[in-house]
């Protein structure tokens, strides 16, 4: 019953307000603390590509606060029930190599950059692209 409140709110949502993309925030506990949890982002999902494809629309977006350490890769596009994630602990890294106003000419940024180059993973788009990719342009 639940599940049906949600789906039928987010199909409102999308069409009244014309929305083109949602956010699901800490998926990590809907999945692992909640039964049915990864079928239930699924069927957010899936219920909003029918309504979206019944009205002529593009699909909206529907990304996952997860973190990329996870072992749930709920946008990995062969199993994934997202379209894309992003990881919560990259906010506080970022937070971390931010500039200390209190001690001149501190910069963590360079320890960051290459903590989040690597590896890349499917919530990260900006990963960069394979030698097999062949691209010249970002």
């Amino acid at each position: 019953m639940t599940g049906e409140y949600f789906r039928q709110v987010s199909i409102y949502l999308f069409r009244t307000f014309n929305l083109d993309g949602y956010r699901f925030d800490d998926t990590n506990t809907i999945i692992t603390r909640c039964t049915g949890g990864w079928q239930f982002l699924g069927m957010i999902r899936n219920a909003l590509r029918m309504a979206a494809a019944a009205e002529g629309k593009a699909w909206p977006y529907c990304v996952a606060e997860n973190s990329g350490t996870s072992p749930w890769d709920v946008s990995n596009p062969g199993y994934g029930v997202m379209d894309g994630q992003w990881g919560i602990d990259e906010v506080y890294r970022i937070r971390d190599a931010s500039y200390d106003s209190w001690t001149a000419g501190s910069d963590h940024s360079a320890s960051l950059k290459t903590e989040m180059d690597n590896p890349p993973y499917f919530g990260r788009p900006s990963s960069r692209p394979s030698a097999s990719e062949n691209r010249t342009t970002w």
